[in-house]
């Protein structure tokens, strides 16, 4: 059986684009650590600093919309971000390790990070690498959601972020969310769905 699991897990990541998966062990046990209120941090990338707002945002609607965490804004840093946790219970931090576009395509190496405000410890953790196809005629409305704010960075990254990003934030831990913790998070889901 142990086997199986271990054999299914390496299966999962040879089909997928994430490429390591690190989650605190024991997360899960003491209800007072589990993290639930939460910014979306994405670092700059020196060379191209509009990245990094692109990517927040991307991040922040995907997990307002997917996951059970309730997402209270994004945001950009520059170097260390452990002032921007403010009243948070944790960060949700990314980092453009590599972009590189490329006729069309754009490769890409992201790293996703879960950190908890109250003591700063790493609780997960998932990078990923990808070419992606930076056009897509079906989702030319993804592209005009971000082109407003963020112009041609838009057009040429969206679709390569939210395509990478997606699947590395998809292996975040869930929290479980109380009755009046749900209604908020459904409340923040129509929001985002609204303005999509």
């Amino acid at each position: 059986m142990k086997k199986t699991i271990i054999l299914s897990a390496f299966l999962l990541l040879t089909c997928s684009t994430v490429t390591s998966i690190y989650i605190k062990k024991d997360y899960n046990k003491n209800k007072k650590d589990i993290i639930k209120n939460i910014y979306v941090i994405a670092k700059e990338p020196p060379h191209r600093p509009e990245l990094g707002g692109l990517l927040a945002n991307i991040a922040f609607d995907h997990i307002t919309l997917r996951k059970n965490y309730l997402v209270r804004g994004y945001k950009t840093a520059i170097g260390d971000w452990k002032h921007k946790c403010g009243k948070m219970d944790g960060i949700v931090l990314l980092t453009i390790e590599k972009v590189l576009p490329d006729e069309g395509e754009v490769y890409l190496e992201i790293k996703g990070e879960l950190y908890s405000c109250r003591n700063y410890e790493l609780i997960w953790k998932a990078e990923g690498s990808d070419f992606v196809m930076s056009e897509n005629y079906e989702l030319q409305s993804l592209i005009k959601m971000y082109e407003k704010d963020y112009g041609r960075a838009a057009r040429d990254y969206a679709l390569p972020f939210h395509s990478l990003s997606r699947e590395i934030l998809d292996t975040l831990p869930e929290p479980e969310l109380t009755g009046k913790e749900i209604i908020i998070k459904e409340k923040m889901r129509k929001r985002i769905a609204r303005s999509l």
